[in-house]
């Protein structure tokens, strides 16, 4: 699984050319959601790519986005 400034990023081929990705913090510590506020381990992308890499780049994108570095306690 790819690393990102303190992320791991899993992605999964859910049907030919739709791949999903979730987000988890390396120290196990919990997010706020950049879309409901909600507190959680991991954050599931919510967009299909059509290939893994590209699954990633979306990954790295919402994690510069978020703001998480104000997870919650």
């Amino acid at each position: 699984m790819p690393q990102y400034k303190g992320y791991s990023i899993a992605v999964v081929e859910v049907a030919p050319l739709r791949w999903f990705s979730t987000i988890q913090r390396l120290d196990g510590r919990k997010m706020k959601s950049p879309v409901t506020g909600e507190t959680l381990t991991i954050w599931e992308c919510h967009h299909a790519a059509d290939s893994a890499e590209a699954a990633i780049e979306e990954a790295k994108a919402v994690i510069d986005g978020s703001g998480w570095d104000a997870v919650a306690e």
